[in-house]
């Protein structure tokens, strides 16, 4: 059995940071509700070609959830910890190498391999300057991502009750026009 090598040993011995990304969502009461209810809309409507009522219960689960309760957007409150840090961002922008990407590597090492040594002081001067810019911006991204997660789960989770509710508003509507059309075609 070949044994592998050793940068793609490293490669697989790696932590899993960003294959576990947290996404957030609101916290809006709400959005708390549906969130509890979710499972019932689509029993209440499959329910409701038996028991129609269950098509009212379901309307005015909509109707309390989603227009009584308060549902402004409310975002989570974000630890010092959750930001990123300069640690991880140097760690999200730095790979490992392939053994045929480690061979290009080498090759551009060398060509600017003399460049980057004469400019190393200056380099790193600027360097710990913009490093506070690079991390404000980088918390400015990632509190941006943060409000994306928490609007989209607000407006899924809406969108999701929405369409339940209208779906059982057509069935509650239908249903008499069935009946009406089923005793119609009976006394012909």
């Amino acid at each position: 059995m070949p044994s592998p090598d050793s940068v793609q040993a490293v490669e697989y011995a790696l932590p899993p940071f960003e294959q576990s990304l947290k996404t957030f969502s609101c916290e809006c009461q709400s959005c708390q509700l549906c969130e509890k209810t979710r499972f019932l809309l689509p029993r209440l409507f499959f329910c409701g070609f038996l028991f129609p009522l269950c098509w009212l219960l379901s309307i005015t689960l909509f109707g309390y959830t989603c227009c009584v309760v308060r549902g402004g957007v409310k975002f989570p409150q974000l630890d010092a910890d959750e930001l990123p840090t300069f640690y991880e961002l140097e760690f999200s922008r730095t790979c490992v190498a392939t053994p045929k990407e480690l061979k290009k590597s080498k090759a551009v090492e060398t060509i600017f391999g003399r460049e980057h040594q004469s400019n190393s002081k200056s380099k790193s001067r600027s360097f710990t300057a913009n490093q506070s810019d690079f991390i404000a911006i980088a918390k400015l991204e990632y509190l941006r991502s943060v409000s994306n997660d928490v609007l989209t789960s607000h407006n899924e989770i809406y969108r999701y009750h929405r369409n339940w509710a209208l779906r059982t508003s057509l069935a509650l509507a239908a249903y008499p026009l069935f009946a009406i059309f089923a005793v119609w075609i009976s006394k012909k």
